[in-house]
């Protein structure tokens, strides 16, 4: 018996290390497989490094079904039919040589460098906004935005491709909700994908309600606005950081470490010269919940989601046994917005600040966003264009 039960753990533990084997080589088999071939990965998911392989071009169509799929849970919106998957863009991306989204070949020196996320390469758009820049200014506008980059991504961005060029300009995108928790590098290995990648084709080839949950769409939501009623989709990422007032964000130590970050990359930027200006970037939930007359009809939004406190030690944690208010999200919406407002204006940086202009175009009934994506659409784009055009050349011209 005793040599069975032996017998049995030896073949168990030498199975188990053929699978752990097996899954590294795995492993290191993708990760052969996506440097050399960088168009196998998904568009907006999070990387080390540039999208796009460098010097390349792709002309692709963006419809409503490719909102957001990886991070949003497709089962809370309404399935799409052949006839209402609309086109909202038609794209052609091309990258410079280092596979950032600019034309080839980068000069020696630029007018504008932009540091920044998904939102600011715009990859569901023809004509991003430093694109849009770029033809106002006259000027070359260095578009180094990379998705998901957090603030350490940003800083050694700006050390490889950015201060290189002596730009006049440095415009950081910046979005408290998101940066507070991102002040790490990521590891640089492509295989990390390898979740989202597998959930992205199998949702191609069966569709999203294989992989979800059995749980009711919500999703287009219509709600009450002073214009009228509005039917939207929205609001599914960093809901839990808009249960926060001004002063818990910016008495975290979340936000003290991101702030320190911040200033170390301002200054190292203005130190070469470079006047520096934050972009804010508006996200859906944040002129929608400021334009609702009645937020208890944006209630669906927050099922599940557990508001953010400030906790024992400092640092923001999920406040457990609670549920967030619809009242209390709209009423600190624009929280982060105000902190980092505060904090440009304390440390002398340009700021930039579309919110205004995407609620005013909101409540006339165009909403800068994308239908089912949480990204600016061209007429948002053109928006922040236009205002860092003027800002930037009465700044610091």
């Amino acid at each position: 018996m005793l040599a069975r039960a032996s017998q049995f753990l030896q073949r168990l533990l030498t199975a188990t290390l053929q699978l752990l084997l097996g899954l590294a080589l795995g492993l290191l088999l993708l990760e052969i497989v996506f440097r050399l071939n960088a168009t196998l990965l998904l568009r907006g998911v999070p990387l080390a490094g540039a999208i796009d392989l460098p010097v390349s071009q792709h002309t692709y169509t963006v419809r409503y079904s490719d909102g957001d799929t990886i991070f949003w849970r497709p089962y809370l919106v309404r399935p799409l039919t052949a006839d209402t998957d609309r086109v909202e863009a038609v794209v052609t991306l091309q990258t410079d040589e280092f596979g950032f989204r600019n034309p080839p070949p980068l000069p020696a020196q630029v007018q504008t460098v932009v540091l920044g996320r998904s939102t600011s390469l715009g990859a569901q758009n023809a004509r991003p906004w430093p694109t849009q820049l770029a033809a106002l200014s006259g000027g070359y506008v260095l578009n180094l935005a990379e998705p998901s980059a957090g603030i350490a991504t940003q800083a050694q961005i700006w050390d490889q491709f950015g201060q290189l060029r002596h730009p006049h300009w440095l415009i950081l995108e910046i979005a408290p909700r998101i940066d507070i928790d991102d002040v790490s590098p990521p590891s640089g290995r492509l295989a990390d994908l390898f979740v989202p990648l597998v959930q992205g084709f199998a949702r191609n080839l069966t569709g999203p309600r294989l992989l979800s949950p059995p749980l009711h769409p919500i999703y287009p939501l219509s709600f009450d606005t002073p214009r009228g009623p509005a039917s939207v989709t929205c609001c599914i990422s960093y809901m839990d950081f808009l249960s926060l007032d001004r002063a818990a964000i910016a008495g975290s130590r979340d936000w003290a470490a991101y702030r320190a970050h911040l200033l170390r990359l301002a200054g190292q930027a203005r130190a070469s010269g470079a006047c520096v200006a934050l972009l804010y970037a508006t996200a859906k939930e944040e002129v929608y919940f400021t334009s609702a007359l009645h937020p208890e009809q944006l209630a669906p939004v927050l099922a599940g989601v557990t508001p953010l406190r400030v906790g024992p030690s400092g640092y923001l944690e999920p406040a457990a046994g609670q549920l967030s208010d619809p009242r209390t999200v709209a009423r600190n919406a624009l929280a982060g917005r105000d902190v980092a407002a505060q904090f440009a204006r304390e440390n002398g940086l340009v700021w930039i600040d579309p919110t205004p202009l995407f609620l005013k175009a909101f409540a006339a009934g165009a909403d800068p966003y994308m239908a089912y994506d949480s990204h600016w659409n061209d007429q948002g784009h053109s928006l922040i264009a236009q205002l860092a055009g003027q800002q930037l050349a009465q700044a610091c011209p």
